[in-house]
């Protein structure tokens, strides 16, 4: 399964903690469950809570401690108390500026603290460590940022004691009930939309293509590449679509489980390739399926779940490259593979590869296209089916996904 500290992980992370936010749960223990989840989604190792009143939450891989008594912040935390703003230490070894905090272990390469703030008052300060070197980038240091503002959310409900939290809870339930109904909103109008996209789309193509294939008006070869690179661009336009409709939560991802004989699905994936692989001289190949292999599944998403690695891999292939697919059963699973010949992927992306609007380099939306949407909606079909999906890549060689789909619908 891909990696949880990417946009989809910190995105249910955020979910999470709003939960915990407006939930029954005591507030000490959302709090520090909270904590937990956030050092396992962003794969950091110590947090440290100084708070202004007799609360330390001290946390590190192992679990949670609770320490009684003020915790007065120290080195970077400091400044933070006095300017109110996030402050980050790339590199802990070369920092010169203020010591190290003394709960961090030797592993901790980077450092940043953020302040938590209720109603315009300084409550607390997030204080977190990273095992590697610039270890709170852009994505990482937004998500913290939501990450404290929740934390003081859940520290008002009761303040640790104090009344100023009182009565916050009904209007913060209130206020999580509106935004899941405008998420449903969200969902329902885009599912309308697609609809409507889809059919005047798919009118056009099979006007279009009747046009190409009448032996009564034979086309020039220039008006026969004109109109397959339209029914090209209609193909993508569709795919978008489709994309974006998928990006709703994975808990939102309703599911229509059948039957689905896998030989027959990757054949009608492979066919709706071949044109598109034509222009690009790309051979694509199936291995031998055995035809009794069969999953339990809902059958269009997992069709572009295919279409969309099958997608990628063609669109990275070289000219005149070669891209395969093949089908196992493992066990309780089915193991689907897809490999290319293209651009390879760097090793330090490979975890990153599946965030939503994701691309490789800066040019690669100029060189081959896309929105980086497609192995976002990839993860959470997977996801969906509680599945899991890894990459092997090489830059210049290749890269191979793997997908394994359990055959039957899994237990709750």
């Amino acid at each position: 399964m891909a990696a949880e500290s990417d946009g989809e992980g910190r995105l249910a992370l955020i979910r999470e903690i709003s939960a915990l936010a407006v939930g029954e749960m005591p507030s000490a223990r959302a709090f520090a469950t909270a904590l937990e989840r956030t050092l396992e989604v962003l794969q950091l190792d110590v947090v440290a809570v100084c708070a202004g009143d007799p609360l330390t939450l001290r946390m590190q891989a192992g679990g949670v401690a609770v320490h009684p008594g003020t915790a007065a912040p120290v080195g970077l935390a400091v400044l933070v108390a006095a300017e109110r703003k996030v402050l980050v230490s790339s590199d802990l070894a070369a920092e010169r500026r203020w010591p190290a905090p003394p709960w961090t272990s030797g592993a901790a390469r980077s450092e940043v603290a953020l302040p938590i703030v209720y109603r315009g008052r300084r409550i607390g300060i997030l204080d977190l460590c990273s095992p590697k070197v610039d270890g709170f980038d852009a994505p990482v240091l937004e998500t913290l940022e939501t990450v404290a503002q929740l934390l003081a959310v859940i520290i008002a409900q009761e303040s640790w004691g104090k009344a100023e939290g009182a009565g916050t809870s009904p209007e913060l339930q209130r206020a999580y009930r509106r935004l899941q109904e405008f998420s449903e909103l969200k969902a329902h109008i885009l599912r309308n939309v697609s609809h409507e996209l889809r059919t005047p789309l798919t009118l056009i193509k099979g006007h279009l293509e009747l046009v190409m294939d009448d032996p009564a008006h034979a086309l020039l070869p220039e008006q026969q590449r004109a109109l397959s690179a339209v029914c090209d661009r209609v193909d993508d336009i569709v795919a978008i679509v489709d994309r974006t409709v998928a990006l709703s939560p994975v808990d939102d991802l309703s599911l229509a489980y059948e039957k689905i004989l896998v030989r027959d699905l990757l054949q009608e994936t492979v066919e709706t390739f071949e044109r598109r692989a034509r222009h690009t001289a790309v051979t694509i190949t199936v291995e031998p399926v055995d035809e009794a292999l069969y999953l339990y599944g809902d059958a269009d998403k997992i069709r572009q779940l295919c279409y969309n690695l099958l997608d990628n891999a063609v669109k990275f292939s070289p000219h005149g490259g070669q891209v395969g697919i093949q089908a196992l059963s493992e066990g309780a699973n089915v193991h689907l593979i897809v490999a290319d010949q293209g651009i390879g992927i760097p090793e330090r992306q490979l975890s990153q590869i599946f965030e939503t609007f994701y691309q490789i380099d800066g040019s690669t939306t100029r060189r081959f296209g896309g929105l980086g949407l497609g192995l976002t909606v990839v993860n959470r079909i997977v996801d969906a089916h509680k599945g899991e999906i890894w990459v092997e890549s090489e830059v210049d060689r290749g890269s191979v996904f793997h997908v394994l789909l359990p055959k039957h619908v899994p237990q709750e």
